[in-house]
């Protein structure tokens, strides 16, 4: 059965045609019955006869397959990328839908070709279901109120502006909030998302919702950390174990050849809290190889990194430097040294972000070093990606967004650079 804006669409569809081609001659007709079966009927007759129409309207499923393989469908795959339907008419999940014996064919024949393309010229999307479909992105992020969450976020709602993409944002209730992560993934999935970007909150227990995404034809982008063993798309990131190692060797200058430092880690089960643990102490124990190192676990969480500061600085008093896996740590730091009466200065203080917040201190004194991320570009390129994916476009496997080591010597210009002026209390 045709529902009447469809027939509307095809009426327009054929008119369009017909001023763009005088010679091609078409006609629409309609058989309504229940669940098309009149309609597959007659169409079998019609394709199988001695003057079979050239162009013919089917829906997909098992009747296009059937269709396909009894060699009533031409194969139209070379030119869904030659005419760009990859980009901007046809999704490429729709074509996927489709495919059989390894070839992707809408069902219609041969000369559809010049219906479709002169029904694209004419601006009427040809039969409403190969119209361009608005693209509708899920970004799944880690945090809403972290402030470097808060700039890799509005890279994401930019991006998606730029490329008139409709952008749904939820963020975790907490940075290790697997549960909730998981209910939001399998809510986009339930919601026919384009296609999704997802900071995983756990690198490995993402992994089952991600899989069943991509099995539904969503590509997925993992956005600053890593997703493990399952075939997204493309990560896009700072390079966590080349910024750390940078980090490892200015504290190495830093302190004697057998000399205390404190790590302050993230959580090491997600892919940035592990690299960035792995490439700070390679480096520093390469270079200091009796340099004694004390650590302090946390879930990201900024309390949890000023208590286990406070409480190794007492157990231990020559501590010479610390070093934060990111920034909120770094003013957990920041707040214990104050606790202990400690002044800006005494002991080193390295972050990892460059969060204007932490940015701030360096001006203050307290902080002499930043491992600094492109925040913006992490979110606005992670989303840009999620979009080309969705589009059939090729994306990298890996995108590395870089890192800068702020010094107090060029955080002005860093600051001026990455747009962080507004941002800066």
């Amino acid at each position: 059965m045709i529902e009447m804006n469809h027939m509307i669409s095809r009426r327009k569809l054929l008119e369009s045609t017909a001023l763009a081609s005088p010679a091609f001659t078409a006609g629409l007709s309609s058989t309504r019955a229940a669940g098309g079966e009149t309609y597959k009927t007659k169409q079998t007759i019609e394709l199988s006869s001695d003057n079979p129409p050239d162009v013919y309207y089917s829906w997909q499923g098992a009747r296009a397959k059937e269709l396909i393989d009894n060699g009533f469908s031409a194969d139209l795959s070379p030119y869904y990328v030659k005419y760009g339907w990859n980009k901007s008419h046809i999704l490429g999940s729709r074509v996927d839908a489709m495919r059989t014996k390894n070839r992707q064919i809408p069902s219609w024949s041969k000369r559809f070709l010049c219906i479709a393309l002169a029904a694209l010229l004419a601006g009427v999307a040809p039969f409403g279901a190969m119209a361009a479909e608005p693209l509708v992105v899920g970004y799944v992020t880690k945090s809403a109120t972290n402030q470097g969450w808060i700039l890799i976020n509005q890279g994401a709602t930019d991006a998606a502006k730029e490329a008139g993409v409709e952008l749904i944002t939820v963020g975790a209730t907490t940075a290790h909030d697997l549960g909730g992560q998981l209910a939001t993934i399998e809510n986009m999935i339930s919601r026919h998302v384009t296609a999704l970007a997802i900071a995983p909150v756990d690198s490995s227990g993402v992994v089952p919702a991600v899989k069943k995404a991509i099995a539904d034809k969503i590509p997925v982008v993992a956005v600053d950390t890593a997703i493990y063993d399952a075939p997204v798309a493309s990560f896009v990131a700072t390079d966590n174990v080349a910024a750390a190692d940078d980090q490892g060797k200015w504290v190495a200058q830093q302190i004697a050849d057998d000399g205390e430092v404190i790590l302050v880690n993230g959580l090491i089960a997600q892919s940035t809290g592990r690299d960035r643990h792995d490439g700070f102490l390679k480096a520093l124990q390469a270079a200091k190889p009796h340099a004694t190192i004390y650590e302090v676990q946390t879930k990201w969480d900024q309390t949890e990194a000023q208590n286990g500061v406070e409480t190794l600085m007492r157990a231990h008093p020559k501590v010479a430097a610390v070093a934060n896996a990111w920034d909120g740590a770094t003013m957990g730091t920041i707040a214990a040294l104050k606790g202990l009466h400690k002044g800006p200065g005494q002991v080193k203080v390295a972050g990892f972000d460059g969060a204007p917040d932490a940015l701030q201190q360096m001006g203050l004194g307290w902080v002499q070093c930043d491992v600094a991320q492109h925040l913006y570009k992490i979110g606005h390129d992670g989303i840009a990606t999620a979009i080309k994916a969705a589009r059939g476009e090729a994306v990298a496997e890996r995108i590395d967004t870089g890192h800068a080591v702020v010094t107090p010597d060029n955080v002005k210009q860093f600051i001026v650079d990455n747009h962080l002026e507004k941002f800066m209390q």
